[in-house]
């Protein structure tokens, strides 16, 4: 039996991941994303073979893809990659409601402050 840990960082796995990677044209293999843009995991089915893989035991995944795959979503179940601009949205959708909360904060602080002197 081959220790996951050892195996995972030898020049063996290290060639094998490169190859699959290459052989799935440096995409996820759930939503499509390229290597160009995110950091790309080979993922293992099964650990049946470990150190002596089929092809068909390995698919490429992105960190999110690979993220949800260990918090159990289905493989077939489908994914819609958000696009730059949703994210971004809603990254400013969140700062505006911190500055928000902030200003409240210090509304308050500043009532606080002349109601006690």
């Amino acid at each position: 039996m081959v220790d996951y840990k050892t195996y995972i960082r030898s020049p063996q796995w290290k060639e094998r991941s490169f190859v699959t990677k290459q052989a799935r044209k440096n995409r996820c293999h759930r939503c499509g994303i390229s290597g160009k843009i995110a950091h790309l995991h080979t993922h293992h089915l099964t650990y049946e073979h470990l150190g002596n893989e089929y092809k068909e035991e390995l698919e490429v995944l992105c960190d999110y893809c690979h993220a949800l795959e260990y918090l159990g979503v289905a493989a077939d179940e489908p994914f819609v990659p958000k696009k730059k601009a949703e994210i971004a949205a809603e990254r400013r959708l969140k700062q505006r409601a911190e500055r928000r909360r902030r200003r409240r904060e210090k509304r308050k602080a500043g009532r606080r402050r002349k109601g006690g002197q």
